[in-house]
């Protein structure tokens, strides 16, 4: 497995090395869309949070 070679200090070829390549990219992507999606949700929160604040201010 690719993981104990890596590990065990044991060289690895191309191939192996194209595939820890594909799997950083992935693994990054998915970090940025978490990140994009935490950011949304967060604004989404906030809009509401104001939108509930402006609601009361008019209802006192």
């Amino acid at each position: 497995m690719l993981l104990e070679k890596l590990k065990s200090n044991t060289t690895i070829n191309a191939q192996e090395i194209a595939k820890l390549v594909e799997l950083t990219s992935n693994t990054q992507n998915n970090i940025e869309a978490l990140v994009k999606l935490n950011a949304e949700t967060a604004a989404n929160v906030v809009d509401k949070a104001n939108l509930a604040y402006s609601k009361s201010k008019v209802i006192f």
